[in-house]
């Protein structure tokens, strides 16, 4: 088997080929202990011009969930990045579907909750803080009419 390519670690690389060995797993994530993750590990076998049969290439997705569907047998197109000898790739094209398959990552919205908390944080931080100083500030003992 030849290769079409050298594989170095953060280089960005597009391949095309067929799926093979498609084997989705649930795992638990390395940064939250509390959360699964999907994954999808597959092989991406190629042939060159002539016909003659390239290096399958080893794929990585991961995510919390995925849109869209993948098979054995489906043409696709996918653009990663090398780490480890394995392609680790968001998002691909299924060529037999035309469709677009991604993982979906929740990091976004978790952010933006977590900054949402942290402004109602404040906002109540900063109503008792300015109650408490016009308290302070009114003249003791109150004026009786």
């Amino acid at each position: 088997m030849r290769t079409a390519y050298v594989q170095q670690a953060g280089q960005d690389s597009c391949v095309r080929g067929v799926v093979r060995d498609f084997q989705p797993r649930r795992e638990r994530s390395m940064t939250s202990g509390d959360m699964e993750m999907e994954s999808w590990h597959f092989r991406i076998e190629r042939h060159d011009a002539s016909g003659n049969r390239l290096a399958p290439v080893p794929v990585e997705m991961k995510g919390l969930t995925f849109v869209g569907a993948l098979s054995n047998g489906d043409e696709v197109s996918v653009r990663g990045v090398w780490r480890d000898g394995t392609l680790r790739v968001q998002e691909l094209t299924n060529l037999t579907t035309n469709a677009y398959v991604r993982a979906k990552d929740y990091r976004v919205a978790r952010t933006a909750v977590m900054i949402a908390v942290l402004v109602g944080f404040v906002v109540v931080v900063t109503i008792i803080l300015s109650v408490a100083v016009s308290m302070c500030s009114a003249p003791w003992p109150p004026e009786m009419p």
